[in-house]
Parts: structure tokens; C-alpha cells; sequence
């Protein structure tokens, strides 16, 4: 039997390290653009969508099911950021936000779900019928989570005098 780490392509132990990296510093409070609220809900929202195109195990109801997972986690995102204590720079279009431990726990499960999709679509191992939605459900569950939190964000700015 071969070292099933050995599959691993080399490029994926520095995008989980810097991964690791950026969801260190969100654990800290800090300013931003404003426009910055946009980038992870647009990189989690390719990476799903790119979940939602490529399985064979999926069904006509994975759709539904991946938009059912993004509404709820979005509500999730509102919730947990919803009281959160910001400061709002307009004539500079800065946010500031406090640190949590939340993104960074967000980024480690869409690399492991992404991880995973792509270690069995790469060894064709799933033997399993609920792998696929099972990824796809936590893959618009983050996603759903980061739209919420920034989407908090961006109406709380907005909404701020």
C-alpha cells in the first residue's frame, strides 16, 4: 500500500499555510477598505459554485439543497455578527471590526471539504452516495456564513452615521 500523502501536490502545503495565516489575523481587531468586505465571499461563492458543477454523485435536488445551506448559513453569519462592535471611517471608506476566531475556523473547513472533494475526485475513491451532498451542503454553509458576516458588515456600515 502507497503513502496516500504522497498524492498530495506540493503547492497545496503553502496555500494551507497561508490560509492558516490569514485566518490568524482576522482573529485580531482591524481596519479595512470597505471594499475588502467583498473578496472571501467571492472566493467562497466561486469555490462552492465550482462544488456544485463538478460531481457525478449529485442529484436534481443538490441545487436546492446547496441554496438551502447558503440562506441558512448567511442567517448563521448575520447572527453571530449582528451586535459586533464596529467603527466607521466614511470619508476614508474604513471599517473597523473586531477580531473573532470564526474566519479562520471557516477557511480550515473549506480547505478540508475542498481538500477532500479533490482527494477522492482525484483517486476516485467515494463509495459512498452522500459524500458529494454531504460536501456540497458544508461547502454553501461557509459560504452562506461569510456572505452574512460581511453582508452584517457592509449594512452596518452603511446603516452608521
Amino acid at each position: 500500500m502507497q503513502n496516500s500523502w504522497s498524492y498530495i501536490p506540493i503547492w497545496v502545503y503553502p496555500l494551507f499555510l497561508f490560509l492558516l495565516y490569514i485566518g490568524i489575523k482576522q482573529c485580531y481587531a482591524r481596519s479595512m477598505k470597505v471594499q475588502r468586505l467583498f473578496i472571501l465571499p467571492a472566493i467562497f461563492i466561486l469555490m462552492s459554485l465550482n462544488n456544485l458543477d463538478g460531481s457525478p454523485e449529485l442529484t436534481w435536488l443538490s441545487g436546492p439543497c446547496w441554496a438551502a445551506a447558503i440562506a441558512l448559513g448567511i442567517y448563521l453569519g448575520y447572527l453571530h455578527k449582528r451586535n459586533a462592535k464596529i467603527t466607521v471611517d466614511r470619508d476614508q471608506a474604513i471599517i473597523s471590526i473586531p477580531g473573532d476566531w470564526s474566519m479562520l475556523l471557516l477557511l480550515l473547513l473549506i480547505f478540508v471539504v475542498e481538500f477532500a472533494v479533490n482527494a477522492v475526485e482525484a483517486t476516485g475513491t467515494s463509495s459512498s452516495s452522500w459524500f458529494g451532498p454531504t460536501a456540497l451542503a458544508i461547502s454553501g454553509l461557509v459560504t452562506g456564513m461569510s456572505i452574512g458576516r460581511n453582508g452584517t458588515y457592509l449594512y452596518r456600515y452603511f446603516k452608521a452615521e
